[in-house]
């Protein structure tokens, strides 16, 4: 798979009051709403073991080498899963608020949490600085525009030669979990999100038929890295809808 990026954008104090909840409430919520057949959400003990919300099913465990599903008295009995969300996540790594916003959103009822992108390799960020700076040539306008993607990268190189990193600014957010090291989150505040997608538009609007994505009967692998460059800023220019121009942009790389 190598190194991907997703991005999530967020309702801050909406997720932040939704964190004031126990672990096994935000588990068995989702086990309750999503389909059938997704991916389980699961949290780590401190020492050993895991819990887990099963849609269809309730609150999955693995500890000590035991595992079964609990009952809905067991889950408010237990200490660990009597965890506020908050508490947990602060003190995991961003594994754990990455499976929490990607599981979530793929709930219809929840409206803090929207999928912006994920999973792509980081290279396209690399062939569209390239295409970038053709347009933009040296500014500050350019500047500005590395500067904002290469903090996503957060240390990982895209296939160009990027300036020194700026420092390393910390995210204005109350569940930013302190161990940041595998899975590097880093994010985008509404007004940066904004300045993105204005320099992506004015940089499509220069070569319009640059950003058709291209085909190739012949070899459709052949335009393959500039067909994922239109797909994310494709993605990325929904942040200019009304309903996620003020949300804070949350990026992980790993």
């Amino acid at each position: 798979m190598g190194i991907r990026i997703s991005l999530f954008a967020i309702d801050v104090p909406a997720i932040e009051e939704f964190a004031t909840h126990s672990l096994g409430y935000v588990m068995q919520y989702y086990a309750r709403h999503a389909e059938t057949g997704q991916l389980g959400l699961y949290f780590n003990m401190p020492e050993s073991g895991s819990y887990g919300g099963v849609p269809g099913r309730n609150v999955y465990y693995v500890v000590n080498k035991k595992s079964g599903y609990l009952t809905e008295q067991q889950v408010e009995k237990n200490a660990f899963l009597s965890t506020p969300l908050n508490q947990h996540l602060v003190s995991e790594n961003t594994y754990a608020f990455y499976f929490l916003l990607s599981r979530y959103a793929r709930l219809p009822m929840i409206d803090w949490v929207t999928t912006i992108s994920d999973g792509h390799r980081r290279w396209w960020i690399g062939t569209y600085l390239d295409y970038a700076q053709t347009v933009l040539g040296k500014s500050a306008a350019y500047d500005r525009f590395v500067s904002l993607l290469q903090r996503i990268l957060s240390g990982h190189n895209c296939g160009t030669i990027l300036p020194p990193e700026q420092t390393i600014l910390a995210i204005p957010f109350s569940l930013a979990p302190i161990n940041n090291l595998d899975l590097r989150m880093n994010f985008w505040t509404p007004d940066e999100s904004a300045f993105l997608c204005q320099t992506i538009r004015y940089l499509m609007n220069d070569n319009p038929a640059k950003f058709e994505k291209p085909l190739n009967e012949v070899d459709p692998d052949v335009n393959y890295e500039w067909n994922e460059v239109i797909e994310v800023l494709q993605e990325i220019l929904v942040l200019e809808t009304p309903a996620l121009s003020n949300r804070l942009v949350i990026s992980f790389i790993g």
